[in-house]
């Protein structure tokens, strides 16, 4: 299952300031799984449209985002990356899980 986390500076009610997606979907074979070329492809695009993200990744499909800077278009990107990641959540749930978190990583 992919994994998505979203961090919140304070609370859940604080503007997200990063985010880790890790895993895999197993939704079907490589090379024909749909839901993990969704993730990878929103994910990507939207990390690099970013303005001055510190951006983790690592061989074992982990993408960690964070310490972007705080402003319009970033926030536009944030909310357009989690309503996506949401959306795919309520259609594959069973290959996909987005969760909410506080403090540090």
């Amino acid at each position: 299952m992919i994994q998505v986390v979203f961090h919140h500076q304070t609370d859940l009610a604080s503007p997200i300031d990063g985010y880790r997606i890790y895993g895999h979907a197993n939704y079907a074979e490589k090379g024909q799984d749909i839901v993990c070329a969704a993730v990878s492809i929103l994910s990507v695009t939207i990390t690099d449209e970013l303005e001055a993200p510190v951006i983790e990744s690592h061989s074992d499909n982990t993408l960690g985002v964070t310490q972007f800077k705080d402003c319009s278009e970033n926030n536009v990107l944030i909310n357009a990356l989690e309503h996506g990641l949401r959306s795919m959540e309520r259609d594959y749930g069973g290959f996909i899980a987005v969760n909410d978190a506080t403090g540090g990583w």
